[in-house]
């Protein structure tokens, strides 16, 4: 809604029976999935996706950036877990797979691991590991 006398103002009003997709989030899906592939898929770091951001007009902070390309993996956990069966299809046409492990430490002590096909990038699997069970792993080893 816009106000006639306020024309570059406007309102939203959500129909309260439509949930959101995630709640307390105020950034476009669009936005967070631009997020995830620039994070997961380029590589780019928080404060590169930032930069890139502010260029399109759009403003937030590498906490905020942190937490949308963590609501991606979710997302494209969700995508993947629907679609196994069409990857396992695809990784047995090839003849098998070249696989990628990266592990990304998080302030707050979370590894993320990323298990990544190696000709097309299709990304596997995508955990997380408390760095105390991580470290405590290790030294069983």
């Amino acid at each position: 809604m816009a106000c006639k006398n306020h024309p570059g103002e406007c309102i939203s009003i959500y129909d309260e029976t439509v949930a959101p997709l995630m709640p307390k989030c105020c950034t476009d899906l669009n936005v967070t999935l631009l997020i995830g592939l620039l994070r997961w898929r380029i590589g780019m770091k928080r404060h590169e996706i930032r930069a890139f951001l502010r260029t399109k007009g759009i403003a937030l902070s590498t906490g905020t950036i942190s937490n949308r390309s963590l609501d991606f993996l979710l997302l494209f956990k969700q995508l993947h877990e629907a679609k196994t069966a069409e990857i396992k299809a695809l990784i047995e046409r090839k003849g098998g797979m070249i696989l990628h492990m990266d592990g990304t430490h998080r302030s707050g002590g979370r590894v993320v691991f990323v298990l990544q096909e190696g000709h097309n990038g299709i990304v596997l699997v995508i955990f997380h590991i408390e760095v105390g069970h991580f470290y405590r792993k290790r030294k069983h080893m």
